[in-house]
């Protein structure tokens, strides 16, 4: 199973203590992360922030690391994904011809689920998770993934429990349902591996 994200971006919030565990603090921050005409807000938890203090809100830095998830339950006892780019590796990057946006995930997992659907502009959209075993493999993150159109088709004709490998890049996207705001945080797949 792999589990790779690099990333390259600004960072966009101040790094705050996320939380604990077994003494070591974890710190998150948002990582601004341009693609094109799009501008995607990702979520990024640092355990090492504290002994690699080297960046700051507004720096430009690079990250290795893996896509974590995790479920949180609401005050109405409803489960929600919570999906962060874990960082293994954070460097700062300070030449001006290395400052260029990246945005790149490599995943190899088992589908969980899919739901194939056309969109009311007519294209084709396969909504899907991907569980990948990390590596101590004691726990399983599952993974949102999104493909649109020949690549949507074309998941949707494998079966649940098949292991396969993608190449894409993490998203965020906003929707309103009701009076409520939400944010999707996914990887849009643009290649199916053989």
């Amino acid at each position: 199973m792999k589990n790779l994200i690099k990333l390259k971006g600004i960072v966009e919030t101040v790094p705050t203590l996320s939380h604990k565990i077994n003494e070591i603090e974890f710190y998150t921050f948002d990582l601004k992360v341009e693609d094109g005409k799009k501008t995607f807000i990702l979520p990024v938890i640092d355990r090492n922030y504290l002994t690699n203090n080297q960046y700051k809100q507004g720096d430009f830095i690079s990250i290795d690391g893996e896509i974590r998830t995790r479920d949180i339950k609401d005050e109405e006892d409803k489960k929600h994904l919570i999906v962060n780019v874990y960082a293994q590796k954070i460097d700062l990057i300070e030449n001006i011809d290395e400052k260029v946006f990246l945005n790149k995930v490599n995943l190899s997992g088992n589908i969980c689920n899919k739901r194939l659907r056309e969109t009311k502009n007519g294209n084709t959209t396969c909504n899907s998770k991907l569980s990948v075993t990390r590596i101590n493999g004691k726990r399983s993150d599952y993974i949102p993934l999104i493909l649109w159109n020949n690549l949507a088709k074309e998941f949707d004709t494998f079966e649940i429990g098949t292991e396969k490998s993608v190449t894409g890049k993490l998203q965020s996207r906003e929707y309103i349902k009701g009076d409520i705001s939400h944010t999707i945080i996914e990887v849009n797949v643009i290649k199916i591996n053989s």
